[in-house]
């Protein structure tokens, strides 16, 4: 399987030339090389994009939610140093990625980035208290520090917890996304503080006319910026745009909490059995096909051989002791409807 990255490009490299000769055939390849290197080539591709675009969209709802775009740019460029240790860690300690762990950068981007929302409302309270830059550091740390490590400690060990399942797949990404969980921890502890003392923010929650459009843009084709400008509305009619509206949205839905509590409590313990009873449909796939990227060619062609002709590239292998159990198993298994003896 090593080597599939220069046998499948050897063997396309042939397929053209065979196209080119006979230009009235029809060539195609599939085969587990063949998907195998298909499956690498767009989950290396799809990771780059995706990890991007969501670095955006989370930018953009840092900077609608806080309404200045100065902080939460520095703590996303933070975040992305966070991430950038664990990818130093996971070759000095492991040395490789697989198709897994190649969405490390996407996972952590949307996990540890909670580290950092936290910091930054503890140093925006903090410049609302009239702190400078560098006290509204240390009253941030003071004030959700505990919360956060607790948080990121909890979810590091679930995530060690896969290192004792016996697949190496799961064992690499337990360890990767457990230690890339305290890496965006400590980078959120140490360098976001820092950061944000020696270039404190100027304060001012406004939009540029550029950005407004920009976030517009983003909030109508993502849900997360349209549900916090939607915060945001909500804010402006009910609460007059006032500093800590936010928290008074929430103070609000807290108190109806706590006025019925059992109705509330009811209410979520119907919805937890109704989608509880669904839980028996459930079942286990064993067909790994039906997992692959959709729109491969290599996919659609083994499903083709399959429905035309009853034939698919999966093998196993039997051994016996004589030539009579061979014939004896040929003739089962070939009788049988889910072997195909030849």
């Amino acid at each position: 399987m090593d080597k599939i990255g220069v046998l499948v490009p050897a063997l396309r490299e042939k397929v053209e030339e065979l196209k080119k000769a006979y230009p009235d055939c029809r060539f195609r390849l599939t085969g587990m090389h063949i998907v195998a290197q298909d499956e690498i080539e767009t989950v290396s591709s799809d990771s780059m994009i995706l990890t991007n675009v969501a670095f955006l969209i989370i930018l953009a709802g840092f900077v609608i939610a806080f309404k200045m775009w100065g902080a939460p740019l520095l703590a996303m460029l933070c975040l992305s140093g966070g991430i950038i240790w664990n990818f130093g860690i996971a070759a000095l300690v492991i040395g490789r990625l697989n198709m897994m762990t190649a969405m490390m950068a996407l996972i952590l981007l949307g996990l540890g980035v909670d580290y950092f929302v936290h910091i930054l409302s503890g140093y925006t309270e903090g410049r609302e208290r009239g702190f400078s830059g560098e006290e509204a550091s240390v009253y941030s740390m003071e004030k959700v520090s505990t919360g956060v490590f607790v948080g990121a400690l909890t979810t590091a060990i679930a995530f060690y917890a896969l290192t004792m399942v016996k697949m190496q797949i799961f064992i690499e990404l337990g360890f990767i996304l457990g230690t890339g969980i305290l890496t965006t921890m400590l980078v959120s502890f140490f360098l976001l503080p820092a950061v944000l003392a020696i270039f404190p923010p100027n304060g001012k929650r406004v939009f540029p006319p550029a950005l407004k459009i920009l976030l517009i843009i983003l909030a109508v084709l993502t849900v997360l910026p349209g549900l916090l400008i939607l915060v945001d509305w909500i804010n402006k009619k009910f609460f007059k745009g006032k500093s800590g509206s936010g928290s008074r949205i929430f103070r609000s839905w807290g108190q109806i909490i706590a006025r019925r509590p059992g109705r509330v409590m009811i209410s979520v313990l119907v919805v937890l059995a109704g989608l509880g009873y669904f839980i028996q449909f459930n079942w286990f796939d064993q067909n790994l096909m039906n997992i692959e990227m959709k729109g491969l060619e290599s996919v659609e062609l083994q499903r083709e051989i399959v429905k035309r002709y009853g034939l698919t590239d999966s093998a196993i292998l039997y051994t016996t002791e004589s030539l009579e159990e061979t014939q004896d198993l040929h003739t089962r298994l070939d009788a049988s409807r889910v072997w195909s003896a030849r």
